[in-house]
């Protein structure tokens, strides 16, 4: 994933995501990307609970802050 998240973006960026199909692990490489606020951060977190939920997934998380 690369580009600007943000609330108005929030949506679009759950969108892209299937929950539904069968998978044995999920990527969400967010190193060229830029979340600007809480609502942005929120639905990432979402995905992944939803992803959990979904395929019983379980989420290692790996974050990398550059400031």
């Amino acid at each position: 994933m690369t580009g600007q998240v943000f609330f108005a973006s929030s949506d679009r960026f759950t969108n892209h995501f299937d929950f539904h199909e069968a998978i044995k692990h999920v990527v969400i490489d967010v190193t060229h990307a830029h979340f600007w606020d809480i609502t942005s951060v929120s639905v990432l977190d979402r995905v992944v609970i939803k992803f959990h939920r979904e395929t019983g997934l379980i989420y290692t998380p790996f974050l990398v802050l550059m400031i």
